[in-house]
């Protein structure tokens, strides 16, 4: 069966590597498993900063409705200005990012069509890791 050879600077390759996630046999079913455990750690970390941010974004809003709370500001409306707007930032944040990722990407290449049908069909091609020059 050939060989399918997966680039060192292909962007899954080093996404995995960010991680230090290594597939435990060199086939394409390894390869997608690592890949996959890779993407579940990068979602992870993702679902707890927002976490963070949002519990930021609260201990911001109180500290500032504190501070402004003596004026003529309702506390409850600028609370809920503060969240509002932290809550844009970051979507808008979100949608940008997002947006620069994406055209970054490359179309599928012959590694990423083999990742596909190595999980629906269940063929696990041997694959060697090499550096293109």
């Amino acid at each position: 069966m050939k060989r399918l050879m997966i680039d060192r600077n292909s962007w899954h390759y080093r996404w995995m590597k960010k991680f230090d996630i290594t597939p435990s046999t060199m086939d394409i079913c390894a390869y997608t498993r690592a890949l996959m455990k890779a993407a579940f750690v990068t979602f992870s970390l993702a679902f707890l900063a927002v976490i963070i941010i949002i519990s930021f974004g609260d201990f911001f809003s109180w500290v500032t409705v504190m501070i402004l709370s003596w004026q003529w500001i309702d506390p409850e409306a600028l609370s809920l200005i503060a969240a509002s707007l932290a809550g844009l930032i970051l979507m808008v944040g979100t949608a940008f990012c997002v947006n620069k990722f994406w055209k970054k990407l490359p179309e599928p290449s012959e590694d990423v069509k083999a990742m596909w049908d190595s999980v629906h069909n269940k063929i696990c091609v041997p694959i060697e890791i090499s550096q293109k020059e």
